[in-house]
């Protein structure tokens, strides 16, 4: 019986640190589709080049294999999940400076 009630326990923490991982990434998704959302929108109106775009969609992969690592153990922690922000405000910061570069006078 004891045995029973420490499996159910074990899988219970399991079920639990996954949710809280799954939850943890949640705002780092979304933030990641409105960047590639950014980049695709500056490829199609042409606001940025072939090269720019290649170079943010390389820095997007670069941040969900952040992502993926970070995941791999089934936990984000709290220094994780700071590096991915800090990755992902860099990364916005270049989208936002290649779309506007042309618009500079």
């Amino acid at each position: 019986m004891k045995k029973i009630i420490f499996v159910l326990y074990g899988f219970f923490l399991f079920g639990l640190s996954t949710a809280m991982s799954q939850e943890s990434t949640r705002r780092i998704d979304a933030k990641q589709n409105n960047q590639q959302l950014r980049i695709a929108s500056g490829a199609a109106t042409g606001q940025l080049s072939r090269k720019e775009t290649k170079r943010l969609r390389h820095q997007q992969k670069e941040i969900r294999r952040m992502e993926r690592r970070a995941e791999s153990d089934g936990v984000v922690t709290r220094r994780e999940r700071k590096q991915i922000n800090s990755a992902q405000s860099r990364a916005s910061k270049s989208i936002a400076a290649q779309k506007n570069e042309g618009n500079r006078f």
